[in-house]
């Protein structure tokens, strides 16, 4: 990543402040190339968003979900609000200004999912949680 783009990241993430932390989910595919290319996206969140926590998760570890869940491209990205609850689930472009919004809007309270919607992760999240993945 250009020290540019992490510079204007700083920037941007400047003057915010989390009301909690949050989730962020990465469910990707190491064979990806589009996954290892965004993994320096991803990892810089942590330090633009302090308040965020991001996981890394390779959907192969996960072959039992797979089936059950529509993930048909990469990066797959999963966003909790402070409660835990699920406020954002699909693909995204691999730029750090789109994980960045998707962040603030989860934060602000801006964007949540439908309840049936919700429910098809809950048996991935669940797995995650007991495993330690997620809190």
């Amino acid at each position: 990543m250009s020290d540019s783009l992490l510079s204007r990241l700083h920037t941007s993430a400047q003057g915010h402040s989390a009301s909690g932390p949050i989730q962020v989910l990465c469910l990707c595919a190491e064979w990806c190339g589009s996954y290892r290319e965004y993994r320096a996206t991803f990892d810089a969140l942590k330090e633009q968003r302090p308040g965020c926590s991001a996981h890394w998760i390779d959907i192969e570890e996960l072959e039992d979900y797979q089936h059950d869940l529509d993930i048909s491209t990469f990066p797959t990205i999963l966003i909790l609000n402070a409660a835990g609850e699920l406020c954002f689930s699909g693909p995204v472009t691999p730029h750090a200004a789109t994980l960045l919004r998707l962040c603030d809007s989860v934060t602000s309270g801006a964007l949540s999912i439908s309840g049936s919607h919700a429910q098809t992760w809950q048996p991935l999240l669940k797995e995650l949680r007991t495993t330690g993945r997620v809190v």
